[in-house]
């Protein structure tokens, strides 16, 4: 059996750029778009925490959060 290949490499391995650092192959379009939901589950859970109605952290991982995204999908 041949063994795993480590994922990371291929990122290691890409030349610098010309200012010295290392390139970013990933695109912001996903961030871009799903930023406005990410928003309104903010405004949410801030605004549930202040009358004391929810637990939920307000650290951009929790349900809401998680639940907001795909609903932006």
């Amino acid at each position: 059996m041949g063994t795993l290949a480590n994922p990371g490499t291929e990122l290691r391995e890409m030349p610098s750029t010309p200012t010295g650092r290392r390139p970013n192959p990933f695109a912001i379009g996903c961030a871009l778009l799903w930023s406005p939901f990410f928003l309104l589950a903010h405004v949410y859970v801030l605004g549930l925490r202040v009358f004391g109605w929810t637990n939920h952290a307000a650290d951009g991982y929790s349900d809401p959060y998680v639940r907001s995204a795909a609903m932006g999908c």
